[in-house]
Parts: C-alpha cells; structure tokens; sequence
C-alpha cells in the first residue's frame, strides 16, 4: 500500500490526512483512492483528480507512412483539425502527430521518434489480432503473454509501428 506524502505548511482539505510538522500522509491512498493533496502559497489546498486521458502527441518521421499503418493495422482514422493539424482517432482518445523537426509549440524537451510504448486494449480476439498483424506483414515481436493491465490481467502481443514504437495489443481476461 502506497501514501502520498507532501511537504505543506497550511491545514489540509482532506480529513483523511495525518500531520507531523510539515509532512503529510494521505490515508485515502491506503485504500486505492486516486487522491492528491497540493499546496498553493502554502495558504490553500485542493484535491486534484484525473478521470481519463483525451490524447497524446506522437512525433513521427513520416506523418504520411504512420497513419497509413495505424489506420490499416490498427483501424484508426485520421483526422484534421487546427491549423494543419493531423490526428488519429480510437474511441474517445486521439492520438496527436507531430512531424520530426517541425514539431508544434509547446513540445517535450526531447523530442524523439520510435521512444513510445503504448498499450491499446481491443474487444478483438487475440488470436485474430495475431492473424490480422501478420496479414499486414506486421511482425508479432512477443506474444501472447499474459501481463496486467490498469484494471486487472490482459493478455498482450507485441508489435512496432513504422517508427519503431512499441505497440501493445491487449485484450482484458474474465
């Protein structure tokens, strides 16, 4: 079991907290509560929660080749938006790309193609999944193995997009 532990000065919002001098314990991460405790001006506190993950930035050597791949392999779609703006689109997430070297502002500090490792969790069976990377000339790199995922167990195979990230594909187990 896991506690989140900040250094504050001021009273905290959360009752469930425990203070000695300035360190304070969350008793709510005992429990498995997403909870977060954060000082502003050493006068304030507020909880602060994140409920899901709207997108993430891909930066890519060739926007053209990627979302050829993960349209056709992965059944993505792409699509436009901004100011020239291109990303892939999965459920209720989006996946934005960037092109190597003219990246949009603000970006990481060390921007890199081929350093991502990203698990998609799919309704599709695994031994189809399997069936359909191979059919699209797509290598399984390992798999199936059993791993878990953020609610419980999956069974995964390993794939690389044309950058070389690693790409998991799961299923969740019963």
């Amino acid at each position: 079991m896991l506690s989140l532990i900040t250094k504050v000065r001021s009273r905290a919002a959360c009752l469930s907290c425990v203070s000695t001098s300035d360190i304070r314990v969350c008793g709510l991460a005992s429990f498995g509560i997403q909870h977060a405790i954060f000082s502003i001006d050493n006068t304030r506190m507020i909880n602060l929660e994140i409920s899901h993950l709207d997108h993430l930035v891909l930066t890519v050597k060739d926007i053209e080749i990627t979302v050829d791949f993960y349209q056709r392999v992965l059944g993505m779609k792409p699509i436009q938006f901004g100011e020239g703006r291109l990303a892939l689109s999965f459920g209720n997430q989006k996946i934005n790309l960037h092109q190597l070297g003219h990246e949009f502002e603000p970006k990481a500090k060390r921007v890199q193609a081929g350093s991502a490792d990203l698990c998609f969790i799919t309704n599709t069976p695994m031994i189809e999944v399997i069936e359909h990377t191979k059919a699209n000339g797509i290598d399984i790199e390992e798999g199936p193995v059993l791993r878990t995922g953020a609610t419980g167990k999956i069974v995964s195979a390993y794939i690389r997009d044309p950058d070389g990230n690693l790409i998991e594909l799961s299923n969740y187990l019963p």
